[in-house]
């Protein structure tokens, strides 16, 4: 999915040690 790795690819850029277990766990804190 093209979109969705534009949005990893934008987290990467926001977040340069981005884990997926972090992102994740950011969500359910959101």
């Amino acid at each position: 999915n093209d979109k969705e790795n534009e949005i990893i690819k934008l987290l990467k850029e926001i977040v340069p040690t981005y884990e997926p277990s972090e992102f994740n766990s950011l969500i359910f804190t959101w």
